[in-house]
């Protein structure tokens, strides 16, 4: 599942199918933290910015080695409709070390949603893997 993913970078899967930028695949300009979208400059450039991004992705091509010897933290949104948790969990293929997949709340863009809990729970993934290191 993870190949599928890596073969086709999110920005492909999020853009392929829609024909404009209002909602894309449940992810609305709506979820935007206030701060963006009272910035019209920026929302008026968010459309050029992910063509842009989509023209990079197509590009991009996944080659697959081997895992990788070294942990892998992932993050993920509860409420994400485009990433799914069996998406995310995925990863787990990609490391021979210790994989920790966490949801929390909110959707796509769930590091706006809390990000007191987000940088907490970094901060603990961080600090078990420097005291794993160090022991």
């Amino acid at each position: 599942m993870l190949h599928k993913l890596l073969r086709y970078p999110i920005y492909i899967l999020l853009l392929t199918k829609l024909p404009e930028f209002e909602s894309v695949k449940g992810v609305s300009i709506n979820d935007l933290p206030q701060l963006y979208r009272d910035n019209t400059e920026l929302v008026g450039l968010l459309p050029l910015i992910l063509k842009e991004v989509t023209l990079l992705a197509e590009r991009y091509s996944y080659t697959e080695e081997e895992p990788l010897n070294c942990p892998i933290s992932v993050f993920g949104g509860i409420q994400d409709k485009v990433i799914t948790e069996d998406l995310l969990s995925a990863w787990r293929e990609q490391t021979r070390s210790n994989f920790k997949l966490q949801m929390l709340s909110g959707n796509h863009l769930f590091l706006h949603s809390d990000q007191q809990l987000l940088l907490q729970a970094i901060s603990e993934e961080l600090s078990s893997i420097l005291c794993l290191s160090i022991s």
